[in-house]
């Protein structure tokens, strides 16, 4: 077992770990189909019955995925297997863990056991991604601990754009009270016309209305500014803006153009003027912006909005602009692709098949070595029928069964069933599929692994 040179949750530095991990809101949180889905392919790589992937708190350790250690949902911190494997900077392996006295750990006869820590951005520990089982494995192999490696990378990748997530939903619910409030003030607006004998009450009214635009213009967590139609010079700026920047009050009175140079290569100027020039609205999403930072000058991706706007202020005409910095959310998508290629690498490293198929056309993608369970080569057509006329009738019925049953049960398929290659020879497979479902409950496709485990 690997030992550390010092304890890497201990001290001052665990005091910033939790406080890092609460911003994360991950602590004692229901269980999730994502790290759910990542801890049963764990199992089914390493041939293990048991996978926990958990986050250390302060005095307890919360399972955010179980798969195969029934009955419990946390352990206390001290003294726990996955505490120590916190401490350690990598890969923690016990192939005869005997002398662990914890009673869940004996009632599920653990011996083996394997873990690798959970490492954020910050280089802060925050969990562990666990492996164990009754029977003791041997040979605990260098590229096997790379796997686990790679998993642990893409549980946190999950984790980071679980928090993207909540993220944007937060944004989303202020973007839709800056719509309403707007629609409110464009709506009290319209009900000045025609009232003569009510201007000075819908002037006040109107007064109260404007504030309340200038507080959600300020607080507002989109990045909003405005700037006159000629110069281009900006009067108006909220907070969100100023952060972007990472400046105070000095963005007013500054050329937009000096602040945004270019947008996705080229000069900013030009789209200005081009927005000028047809009066018509400009929008992009995920552009890549370099922008006079107060640091210096740096590239982010935002999704950027230009929009002409009528009379505001002392000017007749301005220009409104929202820049929403999405750096994170553009990385985090990349790693999320990334980590996707990693997993493929690893099911094809592990010799399974992989597959996805639509219920509804009964279309079905496939990787080369789920035809090679069938008996098929990887050039040949291969459909979601011919895996049932490859398989044993005895076991037709029993399959659609266990795949309905996932449906209904919002469960995992699992079973194991014989097939007959072309050649007669016989294999039998274990299979596993999760079905997936749409927007009002319907399941729409399956996505399945299996491998073959025997052949006479």
């Amino acid at each position: 077992m690997k030992k550390s040179t010092e304890n890497l949750l201990s001290g001052d530095n665990e005091q910033v770990r939790l406080s890092v991990l609460d911003r994360y809101k991950i602590l004692d949180t229901p269980a999730e189909d994502a790290f759910d889905n990542l801890a049963t392919l764990a199992c089914t790589i390493f041939d293990l019955p048991i996978c926990l992937i958990s986050f250390i708190g302060r005095d307890e350790i919360f399972y955010k995925a179980n798969i195969g250690f029934s009955g419990k949902d946390s352990e206390p911190r001290k003294g726990s297997m996955l505490d120590l494997t916190g401490q350690q900077e990598d890969i923690v392996v016990s192939e005869s863990l005997v002398e662990h006295r914890d009673f869940f750990y004996s009632m599920h006869n653990v011996s083996f056991f394997a873990a690798v820590p959970l490492v954020i951005s910050d280089g802060h520990i925050v969990g562990s991604l666990a492996l164990m089982g009754s029977k003791r494995v041997s040979a605990f192999s260098e590229k096997k601990q790379e796997i686990m490696r790679k998993l642990a990378k893409t549980v946190v990748g999950l984790v980071e754009s679980r928090l993207v997530r909540l993220e944007d939903q937060s944004i989303r619910k202020s973007n839709e009270a800056l719509i309403e409030a707007n629609k409110k003030i464009t709506a009290r607006n319209m009900l000045l016309t025609g009232y003569n004998d009510q201007i000075a009450k819908a002037n006040s009214t109107l007064e109260n209305v404007l504030d309340s635009y200038e507080l959600l213009f300020k607080y507002t967590p989109v990045a909003i500014g405005i700037c006159s139609f000629e110069e281009k010079i900006i009067w108006q700026a909220n907070e969100a803006l100023n952060h972007v920047f990472g400046k105070g009050s000095e963005l007013i009175g500054v050329k937009l153009e000096t602040l945004i140079s270019q947008i996705n290569g080229k000069a900013a100027c030009k789209t200005l003027d081009l927005v000028q020039a047809n009066s018509n609205a400009y929008h992009l999403k995920g552009a890549k912006v370099k922008i006079h930072h107060a640091e210096g000058y740096r590239n982010i991706y935002a999704d950027l909005s230009l929009q002409l706007v009528g009379r505001m202020g002392d000017e007749s005409q301005n220009i409104m602009f929202i820049l929403a910095d999405v750096t994170e959310q553009v990385i985090l998508s990349q790693i999320a692709r990334e980590a996707n290629e990693v997993l493929m690498n690893a099911i094809e490293d592990t010799g399974m098949g992989y597959t996805i198929v639509e219920f509804e056309t009964g279309i079905m993608q496939s990787n080369a070595q789920l035809k090679a369970n069938y008996g098929f080569l990887s050039e040949e057509a291969f459909s979601y029928p011919d895996i049932f006329n490859a398989m044993l009738p005895k076991y037709r019925q029993l399959i659609k069964k266990a795949v309905s049953d996932a449906i209904l049960n919002k469960g995992i398929y699992q079973a194991e069933y014989e097939v007959k290659w072309r050649d007669g020879t016989l294999h039998r497979i274990r299979a596993y599929g999760k079905p997936m479902y749409d927007a009002d409950g319907k399941a729409t496709h399956i996505i399945g692994l299996n491998k073959v485990i025997s052949s006479t």
